[in-house]
């Protein structure tokens, strides 16, 4: 019907409030700012629009104190889909704030960087600005601001790890966050970080994400801490997402790990490689190994061609791979990178999965915004599910499917993508007699940046 006739119930709802709990009583309204097709984007005819929420702003004045205005697809907020700093769904709150009205207008989604929430308060285009995971990634985060320590919040990488339910979506959903490895153990805290009984002299080997944060917790019980790093920049894996404009958020992470180890006053040893030698000669009291990991090679033939390269090689020499490229593997990583190579190098990319369905580990969330929407919309990349390679040639890539029928794709270049190994070997290479030795991250178990800063974090939590 009318719009009057559609705001109805709303309004009829927030009067009986108001009679029941008094003309004070704050009122908040959430609703998604316009409707627009999930995979497309486009309006949808017929459907609410931005001019629809502006219009109900200022007939709800008086009635409805804040307007909550949430965007029509969720996964929008993936960081393969914006830039940073950028929300994607501010253009509603701007539109609503020409609205006629008392009603406060909130915007959300996408908001994790201070001075750009202020920037949207200053410049008027909301009344409000409403954050979530920021908060979950760090909940001292508006404390934080209080005291001017906005370079000490922790930023949220936008993983959606914290929506994760299991892998058919029956099972609850968990407590789960990348970069806060105390969300959902807030009550096992004592026990899990009993103080420690003593200042010990740590030495920790890997400047990767789980060393960083190793140094940094270890530092934060009062211990002494030196971090070798081989490399001349601290990173390990991380670093990669210098070669891509996707993984901001990652680099964002990477360095504020990095500032943070220098800010608690750990010594840091870039170029400088830990060996059992420089243990035995300073003392120390025990030893992290957070050395990593190294790309498995499957025992396929032609595996160790001169046309394959490891997935941890692509980034930074995107240059030398041909102009069609195979990559052998369905994972999280395996999707990351044939998105990387297809949409930001322009390269033809035939990505093969083993599994029936492509990144089996990815969160739901970023399944169906990277896998059902924006992979399956992506020119120059096809994805293949079920199938085993059995070959790799100079020219080509053969594979059985899921019908075992078997099949030549032609390419220049293959990608393994097929998992990770823990360096076990390096790590037993620091073991010196007296001194106790922990392997924590990849070191101990390849698994994703939330399994290792957790690994690290309670590891440290027993020193």
């Amino acid at each position: 019907g009318s719009f009057d006739n559609r705001l109805r119930l709303l309004r009829e709802t927030c009067e009986a409030i108001k009679d029941a709990c008094g003309r004070d009583f704050i009122i908040e309204g959430h609703i998604t700012g316009e409707e627009r097709d999930m995979i497309t984007g486009e309006l949808i005819p017929g459907g609410w629009t931005v001019e629809d929420s502006k219009h109900l702003a200022e007939a709800m004045s008086g009635l409805l104190d804040i307007l909550h205005l949430r965007g029509w697809n969720v996964d929008a907020q993936h960081p393969s889909w914006i830039k940073p700093d950028e929300p994607p769904y501010l253009y509603l709150a701007e539109k609503c704030m020409e609205a006629q009205t008392e009603t406060k207008i909130l915007t959300t989604a996408g908001h994790k960087n201070p001075d750009q929430m202020e920037e949207v308060i200053a410049q008027g285009k909301a009344d409000f600005v409403g954050i979530a995971r920021s908060v979950i990634a760090d909940p001292d985060f508006i404390e934080k601001l209080y005291d001017d320590r906005a370079d000490d919040i922790v930023p949220c990488i936008r993983c959606n790890r914290c929506f994760e339910h299991g892998p058919d979506g029956s099972t609850p959903r968990t407590d789960r966050c990348s970069v806060n490895p105390y969300w959902g153990f807030e009550h096992h805290l004592q026990q899990m970080f009993p103080p420690s009984k003593r200042e010990l002299r740590v030495a920790v080997a890997g400047g990767g994400p789980a060393g960083m944060e190793a140094a940094i917790v270890a530092r934060d019980r009062g211990h002494e801490v030196t971090l070798f790093e081989k490399a001349d920049k601290l990173g390990g894996q991380l670093n990669i997402a210098d070669s891509t404009q996707d993984k901001w958020a990652l680099r964002e992470y990477r360095d504020f790990l990095a500032y943070q180890v220098g800010k608690k006053g750990v010594d840091v040893r870039l170029g400088c490689a830990l060996t059992a030698d420089k243990i035995a000669e300073e003392g120390f009291d025990v030893v992290v190994a957070a050395l990593g990991s190294t790309p498995k090679v499957p025992p396929i033939p032609g595996a160790d061609a001169d046309n394959v390269l490891n997935i941890l090689q692509v980034y930074g020499r995107e240059a030398e791979l041909g102009r069609k490229t195979v990559i052998v593997g369905g994972g999280s990583s395996a999707v990351d990178t044939a998105m990387h190579l297809a949409e930001e190098c322009g390269l033809e990319v035939v990505l093969l999965g083993r599994n029936k369905v492509l990144g089996p580990d990815m969160p739901p969330l970023h399944y169906r915004g990277v896998i059902e929407d924006k992979v399956a919309a992506m020119k120059g990349l096809e994805a293949r599910t079920g199938c085993a390679v059995t070959a790799i040639g100079p020219d080509s890539v053969t594979y059985v499917d899921a019908e075992g029928v078997e099949h030549t794709e032609p390419c220049d270049s293959v990608v393994l993508a097929v998992g990770m190994e823990p360096k076990i070997d390096e790590a037993l290479d620091l073991a010196v007699p007296g001194v106790r030795l922990i392997t924590v991250g990849d070191n101990r178990k390849p698994g994703n940046l939330m399994d290792i800063i957790r690994d690290a974090a309670f590891a440290m939590g027993q020193l």
